[in-house]
């Protein structure tokens, strides 16, 4: 990726939202099914967490089980990347 293609691709992310710019993964091999996912992990979270700083979750467990969702959609795009990004 070339230095005009980073700054394509962070102006694309500066004007789109984030909910739709997850669809790039289509790009490293992610099927239409975890993009969804993806993309409702962003919905989750704009509707959980406010930017004054403030999470909206009412039990532990229920902010563990996103912590764990969370960790699961990193682990999937690294492996996804992999082939993408090299050694």
């Amino acid at each position: 990726m070339g230095y005009c293609d980073s700054i394509c691709l962070a102006s694309l992310s500066v004007e789109v939202q984030e909910s739709i710019i997850v669809r790039i993964f289509a790009l490293i091999g992610c099927n239409h099914a975890k993009i969804r996912s993806y993309a409702n992990l962003v919905n989750d979270r704009n509707n959980s967490a406010h930017a004054n700083g403030n999470v909206y979750y009412s039990t532990e467990t229920a902010l563990d089980k996103k912590i764990t969702d969370i960790l699961r959609v990193v682990a999937e795009v690294q492996t996804h990347s992999e082939s993408v990004i090299g050694d």
